[in-house]
């Protein structure tokens, strides 16, 4: 995304007061955590092998092995946030459109069109459900690397 200074503010100020993504970055980040109990929901419900053996690898990664994310949730469990903070805090934080890792320059302007327009971040799940699809056979072929 390429807009002159004040537009990309004025973008910015919308996503933050307007979409209310600002709290993805208090403190606490309770909007990132709650992203994290509801991205695992959707996982376990659209992609349970897939989500299972991510468990797996990352909570014997994390010395959690044999975790139940929904269990952990239950009882208010902080660690929980561990198993996607690995992987998934980019997505939620960086809306797929910065970081080290950002969607290709066509699709950019479409996941920002999409964020202003619903104000959430409901296109970031379903992109990173769409890619988890699209991998899931290599993701499977991974053993904690």
């Amino acid at each position: 995304l390429h807009l002159a200074e004040e537009d990309a503010f004025w973008v910015l100020a919308t996503l933050l007061d307007v979409c209310g993504l600002a709290r993805l970055f208090e403190d606490g980040f309770p909007l990132l955590h709650h992203c994290y109990d509801c991205w695992e929901a959707l996982l376990r419900k659209r992609m349970p092998r897939v989500a299972a053996h991510i468990d797996g690898a990352l909570g014997t990664f994390l010395g959690l092995d044999g975790c139940d994310y929904a269990a952990m949730r239950r009882e208010a469990d902080p660690t929980r946030f561990a198993l996607p903070g690995l992987y998934a805090t980019a997505w939620f934080q960086t809306m797929c459109v910065g970081g080290a890792h950002p969607a290709p320059g066509d699709l950019a302007p479409r996941i920002m069109d999409n964020l202003l327009l619903d104000g959430h971040l409901g296109i970031v799940f379903a992109l990173a459900l769409a890619v988890l699809r699209v991998e899931a056979h290599a993701i499977s072929a991974l053993h904690g690397e």
